[in-house]
């Protein structure tokens, strides 16, 4: 990494990018849950969204009411969100007698190696910047109408009557 700062003293973009990637502190990271009606064709739909940094984690999932559509189970669903959101309220995740403190590299490995039938977590994608623990809410919020919120369907909107799909100039 100092052979990079050579080429360009005193660049604050490589100087960035030299204290990323040579710090310890892992960086904010994010996980999508997901909802497997049938494991065999793992065809899923997210269902919430969890979003950790060192010390804290927060997630947000689909209200049973709006899940009820496609989830089988609601008692079942309502139950797995009580789970993870009782696991990610305490200071450390504990599964199979091991215990993982919030503040660890490895927690969401820890969340990660519970993954059984129709609900999933995965690993998103690790951001680039610092979110302050004030700030993890907001970041929270917006994947969550991002990536979890349905969306309208494009085929959806070729069913509407022309008239509604695109406005008609005089």
């Amino acid at each position: 990494a100092p052979s990079i700062s050579r080429h360009c003293p005193g660049c604050p973009m490589i100087d960035r990018l030299i204290s990323l990637f040579s710090s310890t502190a892992p960086f904010a990271q994010y996980v999508i849950a997901n909802y497997i009606p049938d494991v065999r064709r793992f065809e899923s739909r997210n269902i919430g969204v969890f979003v950790w940094i060192p010390g804290a984690i927060r997630a947000k999932f689909l209200p049973p009411e709006r899940a009820a559509t496609f989830v089988g189970d609601l008692k079942m669903y309502d139950r797995w969100i009580k789970f993870w959101s009782d696991r990610i309220s305490s200071d450390e995740f504990v599964h199979c007698s091991n215990s993982t403190p919030k503040d660890s590299p490895l927690y969401l490995d820890a969340l990660l190696n519970t993954q059984k039938g129709c609900y999933r977590l995965r690993l998103a994608s690790e951001m680039l910047t610092d979110i302050p623990s004030d700030r993890l809410e907001i970041v929270v919020e917006r994947l969550f109408n991002e990536l979890v919120v349905p969306q309208p369907n494009a085929l959806d909107k070729l069913a509407e009557p022309p008239s509604e799909r695109y406005t008609v100039l005089d």
